[in-house]
Order: C-alpha cells, then structure tokens, then sequence
C-alpha cells in the first residue's frame, strides 16, 4: 500500500466549488544545501535519504510555505522545520532549512530537533511544537516573521509536565486560544492522553488529564469547547475550555463524548460558523459536522483513493487543511519513493472560529498536498 498526502480547501465549501490548479510536485525532495559537499556528506552519513523524506504539516504565512518533515532514525531528514516560497518558478522547489542550518544540529538540545505541529497567529509569530528525542526533551519554539525570523521565545516542557523519557510523549499538534490578555497553547500528548496547557504571558506550562482516554490524535477549537479526536477510533468527545484555562487544575477533567464517527481521524478543524471538519481514517472522504446542531455527519469532499486528514492553522494571508494517509511503509526500513503534489485552490471567502483574529480576506489562496 503507498503513502501519499493531500491537502484540501474546505471552508465554506461544497466539492462541485473546488478548482484544483496544480502549483509544485515532487518525486523526491532535495534542500537548499550551504554547499555541494554538505548535501553530499548528508547522503554518505544517511542524515538525507531523499527517498524518505515525509512531510508532517504545513503553514503558509505571506508568500512562504513553511513545511515540517517527519523526522526518526528510520526515516532521517536533515532539516525538520523548512519553507519554500508560494511564488517559486520551479516546479519542484527545493526545501530551506528554517530558520538556518545551524538551528538543526541533530543531538544538540539548543537546537531543533523533531517538530511536528506548527501554527502562526495573527502577529505573524511562528510556533512550533518540537517533540524531541531520545537526548532532547520536548520544546515550544515561537518564531517572529516579521521581525527577520527573530527567535521570540524557547519553553522547554518539565518532566513534570511532558516525559522526558521519549518513549512516554507524543506532542503531534496545537492550537491558539487567544485571551484578551494572554494567548493559551493547548497542545495534546498522544501517550499520556494529557492535554498541555502554554500560557505566552506566563512562559509557563501545565499538564491537565482528561480522565479515561489517551492516543488524542487531533483536535479543535470552538469558542466554548475544545474537541478530542483519535485516529484509533471514532468517539469524539468535548472539554469546556472554561476548565483549561484555568492554571492548578488537579482533578481530571471528564469528557462529555459528543458521538462516533464512520472512521477514526488524524486531524480535525473548526470554522467561525461551528462546522468541525475532519478526516475519517481509510475512508474517501472528508466529513463535517454542524456543531451547532445534534451530532450528525456529513460528507463534504470525496476522492477516489483512501486518505486522511491533517489540518494546517490559518493565518493572515491563508488557510489550508493538510490531509494524509499513513502507512506501515512510513515506519519500515525500505520504502518507495512517493509523488508529492502541492495545489492551489482559490476560494471567494474563507473563515475561522476567531475572525477577528484571523482575518481571511475574499480570494485568499488555499493549498492542497497530495502525496
């Protein structure tokens, strides 16, 4: 069975209204190397194996594309956060390391080591949850774009608060809370089933267990509730998030379970009108669900192939919902080469569940990955 990724449009949408325009494709991807011998010692180490190189997620900000790389000893990647630019003539753009080569000096605990989730918010600042290694314990980076990708701020999670033992976390994604005086972090643990709360004013975080569940694979943000998807399975399940923000939170929160779903999901996302889209797991389509009414699900996108969903966080300027199916071939020692397409869709409008957070103007550009 092949692996591949793609990225859809969803807001507002209904499938007949898609228009795919393909923008980049890859057989295999290549970087942006300081010199011809560092690509070439990367190749002989086998830090770079260009048959193995898987992208995560994705976040657009201006006219950069920022892309993380999933990043293990079976599958290495020399860089794991990188970017192209949206406007690149090449059909198959190389990848940047972000924000520099340096900042991707593999052991080193000063530097990036395995980001998987990223956002950017409405002040153009990049953050990135790096989950780490066996040496390194699990960061929050947060970048600022607009100030020549300035280093903002570096949290590095407690033992207390995220394992530092690598085989007991599992940091895969986050989301934005933004408070009148504080923006919140919420960012699942898929081993531990905690939820780990950041607060930006505080520079400080804490672990809240939500009892009797774990594997979270995904979530979403409503301005009330916070919802708990699993990849695993079909339950989805609510948290006011009333009882997040809340620092010292001791007892474990009880999840109201919302319903089942046709398929487990890898990532999900809520728009300002309350629809909550999600993939359902080796299904063909991307269902949804008005919140604002009893659990009901609904297809809204259908594709020929099998896939999955990965959801990438809207910005100033663009908004995208990533989608990927992954297989056994991600974790096995030989894998094919796979073809990676990124696509542009053009949408009359666009939301999100803090417009005015996230203004989306008419005609903002949408992009797509198929992999």
């Amino acid at each position: 069975m092949s692996s591949f990724l793609l990225l859809a449009l969803l807001l507002g949408l209904s499938a007949a209204s898609i228009n795919f325009t393909t923008v980049f494709e890859w057989n295999t991807f290549d970087f942006v190397w300081p010199s011809e011998d560092f690509g070439k010692e990367a190749l002989r180490k086998g830090d770079y194996v260009p048959t193995k190189i898987f992208p995560e997620d994705h976040v657009v900000y201006g006219e950069r594309v920022f892309i993380s790389i999933f990043n293990s000893s079976k599958h290495p990647t020399p860089a794991t956060l990188t970017w192209l630019r949206s406007t690149s003539n090449s059909r198959s753009p190389k990848l940047n390391p972000y924000p520099s080569w340096r900042m991707h000096e593999k052991g080193n605990c000063m530097t990036i080591q395995e980001i998987k989730g990223m956002v950017v918010d409405a002040r153009g600042h990049l953050w990135a949850v790096d989950n780490g290694n066996e040496i390194c314990p699990a960061k929050l980076w947060i970048f600022d774009l607009t100030e020549n990708d300035s280093l903002s701020l570096v949290h590095q999670f407690t033992n207390d608060t995220v394992a530092h033992t690598f085989r007991d976390r599992d940091l895969n994604s986050l989301v934005l809370d933004k408070r009148p005086n504080d923006t919140l972090a919420y960012i699942p643990d898929y081993v531990s089933g905690n939820l780990i709360v950041f607060s930006l004013n505080e520079n400080a975080s804490w672990a809240v267990q939500i009892k009797d569940i774990s594997n979270v694979s995904c979530i979403a943000l409503s301005p009330k509730l916070i919802y708990l998807g699993f990849s695993i399975n079909t339950a989805l399940y609510s948290v006011p998030l009333s009882e997040l923000r809340t620092k010292g939170q001791k007892a474990p929160l009880a999840p109201t379970l919302v319903g089942n779903k046709k398929a487990g999901s890898f990532k999900m996302l809520m728009d300002n009108k309350g629809k909550l889209y999600f993939d359902l797991k080796n299904l063909s389509y991307i269902g949804i669900w008005d919140t604002t009414a009893p659990f009901k699900e609904e297809e809204l996108y259908k594709e020929n192939q099998e896939m999955a969903v990965l959801p990438s966080e809207p910005t100033a300027s663009s908004y995208a919902i990533q989608r990927e199916q992954l297989d056994e071939e991600m974790y096995d020692d030989v894998a094919p080469p796979v073809t990676t397409t990124s696509v542009q869709i053009e949408l009359g409008s666009a939301s999100n569940v803090y417009e005015e957070v996230y203004p989306l103007p008419p005609g903002s550009e949408l992009y797509l990955c198929l992999h």
